[in-house]
């Protein structure tokens, strides 16, 4: 789990830092997330989402790096104790409908492989495309 959180923050640091309103995110970038669901809940669904919780993946690594993660044989283990927090669903669909959080400025590229690599592992990956274009 820490290389797939480490991976994740690689791609995050592609991002640049705001040039406009618009762009600005809660946190500076939070683009990338993990989810974490209990096995039970994760089903294929035809619409909506499979229940789960969703935190920053800098807040995971956090977690780890302050011991707070960290399971009986040495590595990295959530729960929903030692996550003390996380996003819903709802929330997280929100915060990233409304442009809160995502990313900035990564190169199209970049995304693709990171995509791309994720799938090769048989990890799940979710894209939201959003404009800039409002309602007038």
């Amino acid at each position: 789990m820490t290389s797939q959180i480490a991976r994740m923050l690689r791609v995050e640091s592609l991002g640049r830092a705001p040039v406009s309103p618009t762009e600005h995110r809660l946190g500076g970038s939070l683009m990338m997330f993990m989810k974490f669901a209990r096995p039970a809940d994760v089903r294929v669904q035809v619409s909506g989402m499979a229940k789960g919780w969703y935190v920053p993946a800098v807040y995971a690594d956090a977690l780890i790096e302050a011991g707070r993660a960290i399971g009986s044989r040495g590595g990295a283990t959530f729960t929903l104790k030692n996550l003390d927090r996380w996003l819903s669903n709802e929330q997280f669909t929100h915060l990233a409908r409304d442009g809160w959080i995502g990313s900035v400025g990564v190169r199209a590229a970049a995304l693709r492989d990171y995509i791309d690599t994720a799938l090769a592992e048989r990890r799940s990956v979710m894209l939201m495309e959003s404009s800039t274009t409002y309602p007038t």
